[in-house]
């Protein structure tokens, strides 16, 4: 849903620009183009391009008989050999494939208190995050110690979802801690929004000035969506001078993408209708598009309340095995 809310996000930021409009008017659609293609970029580099990162070992589970033992020990193993070394290492987590568009989600949670590890497995969704009917029988979750202090610069419940995989870097300090960190979500939202300034100058220097603000525009607001929890969220990072959370599948979902994918249609409609329509017709459709938008907030609203109940840890996981 992330992708389909930056396509949406990027088509409605070029129809903000008359000439734009104008153009995909008289046959040329390639303001609107450049803008679907540079909203979607981050999550297309961040999907495509993540092998880039270095990474030592491989955590690949078995499809037939998925262990979270193993898992949690090799976890706790790395902590160990790269606390004692005093080198970094990469841990690269794989989901396990049951179908041809099945994955077995496996979920890590790192407890700094207890200093130990726990891993589990489930559910089985597909491709695009979503659980499949007939879940099996999964493993109960196991638990991990290690002696090394962590320092988490990341969430400390982490879920490899559907294709996604995560690289996970241990880092020692020189004060004997260990600094854990999520290479592919470690995302720096001022350097992604000076590159879309960036890119926007260079296509306003080689296209024009409203190609350079069409793509631009929408390379920054691709990379605010999928760098943190929508707008909002990657706003108030910049503005505060912080990284943004990184992003969790499990709560990364419809719920969170909806709105604002409806309020760009929206947007999108109502831009392509103002280029034409008298007064009367303006008004008459602002307010069925607040109705229509009213009507999906509400929704929005009752689907994330239902999948934030559905999502909540039960009282049992932190005393996994």
């Amino acid at each position: 849903m992330k992708q389909t809310a930056q396509f949406a996000c990027g088509l409605a930021w070029v129809s903000c620009f008359p000439d734009a409009v104008a153009a995909a008017s008289a046959g040329n659609p390639a303001y609107f183009m450049l803008g679907a293609a540079a909203a979607m970029l981050p999550g297309f580099a961040d999907a495509h391009l993540r092998g880039l990162f270095h990474h030592d070992m491989e955590i690949v589970p078995d499809p037939a008989a998925p262990d979270p033992a193993a898992t949690a020990a090799a976890l706790a193993a790395a902590i160990e050999t790269s606390a004692a070394s005093g080198n970094p290492l990469g841990i690269r987590l794989h989901p396990a494939r049951v179908g041809d568009d099945a994955w077995l989600c496996q979920e890590v949670f790192f407890d700094t208190r207890l200093r130990s590890v726990s891993a589990a497995f489930g559910p089985v969704v597909d491709g695009w995050n979503q659980p499949l009917g007939g879940q099996p029988g999964l493993p109960a979750p196991c638990r991990r110690g290690f002696r090394p202090l962590l320092r988490l610069r990341d969430r400390a419940r982490l879920s490899v979802r559907g294709r996604d995989d995560v690289v996970i870097r241990m880092e020692p300090s020189p004060d004997g801690t260990l600094a854990v960190r999520v290479a592919r979500r470690h995302w720096s939202l001022k350097a992604g929004l000076a590159a879309a300034l960036a890119a926007g100058l260079a296509l306003a220097a080689a296209a024009g000035p409203v190609a350079g603000a069409a793509g631009g525009g929408a390379l920054a607001i691709g990379i605010l969506l999928h760098g943190a929890h929508g707008l909002p969220a990657g706003l108030r990072s910049v503005l505060a001078g912080r990284p943004p959370r990184a992003p969790d599948s499990r709560e990364d979902g419809a719920a969170h993408s909806t709105p604002v994918a409806c309020l760009a249609c929206a947007l999108l409609l109502w831009n392509l209708h103002s280029a034409a329509a008298p007064a009367r017709e303006k008004l008459r459709a602002a307010r069925v598009m607040a109705t229509a938008a009213a009507v999906h907030f509400a929704g929005a609203l009752a689907l994330r309340r239902l999948s934030a109940g559905a999502a909540r840890p039960s009282k049992t996981e932190g005393t996994a095995r």
